[in-house]
């Protein structure tokens, strides 16, 4: 009888597998080689304050299947599923990105099946042997064409036990790696950075009546992109999420005049 090839394999079968320890898939994990699952049996999400948001343009139907948002809507594709409220956490649409795709994001009410984890989180368990990993941010697949994050203010603690890792990254295992950049600013600098493109952005006479702190972010991009294109100067296009780090709206704070 021939068996079924696995789909996926827990950490100590697949340490087994390619004959190396557990620490060390947490290495390859870290250094970018090796990409770990994590499977989830259910979360009641709403407890958490779990987010999502997906991407519109480009979906293949089969693998990322839409329904209208409504109490009792999900998004789920062959291995998850997310349970959805009608509320919006972030904006109701947006366009964002060089390729104009739009996003949609929502509260998660419940969360269950195998999602990626982030590799930063597997330094900390390589020398520690934690038995949790903490992650801010989850996702369906890996790659510049990634449909979908799940993300949870101030992270969540996943189980070791749960990690694993699927048999198609198992097979496509890179034979380098290396350490993660790291090129996050100091709070000092970083405020210092944001007050400074604040000021800059109101001293645009067409912005100048602009509320920075509570208007949309994607449009405010959207107004700098128009400003710059009427006097000639080509401007990169910036991710709304990118907007909101430089005005220092990540903590939605408002800001004193």
């Amino acid at each position: 009888m021939k068996l079924p090839k696995r789909l996926y394999y827990p950490l100590p079968e697949a340490a087994e597998k390619l004959g190396c320890a557990i620490k060390d898939l947490y290495h390859y994990a870290y250094i970018g080689a090796l990409n770990i699952s994590v499977y989830i049996p259910k979360i009641d999400a709403k407890k958490f304050n779990f987010s999502l948001c997906h991407f519109i343009n480009g979906c293949n139907e089969e693998e990322l299947i839409k329904y209208p948002f409504n109490d009792e809507s999900a998004v789920f594709g062959s291995n998850f599923t997310v349970g959805l409220t009608g509320d919006t956490e972030f904006l109701d649409s947006a366009i964002i990105g060089p390729v104009g795709n739009s996003i949609k994001c929502y509260y998660v009410s419940s969360l269950s099946g195998f999602y990626y984890t982030p590799a930063y989180v597997f330094a900390d368990v390589e020398f520690s042997m934690r038995q949790y990993i903490k992650c801010s941010h989850l996702t369906n697949k890996y790659g510049d064409d990634n449909l979908m994050y799940v993300f949870c203010k101030g992270g969540y603690e996943f189980d070791v036990n749960y990690l694993c890792v699927m048999a198609s990254d198992l097979d496509n295992i890179k034979n380098t790696g290396d350490f993660p950049k790291i090129t996050e600013d100091s709070p000092k600098a970083s405020s210092k950075r944001n007050e400074v493109i604040y000021s800059l952005i109101k001293l645009i006479p067409e912005m100048g009546d602009v509320d920075l702190d509570t208007e949309s972010l994607p449009k405010i991009a959207d107004l700098i992109d128009s400003i710059a294109a009427s006097r000639g100067i080509e401007f990169p296009k910036t991710h709304w999420q990118t907007w909101q780090k430089y005005l220092g709206r990540e903590s939605q704070q408002k800001r004193k005049k």
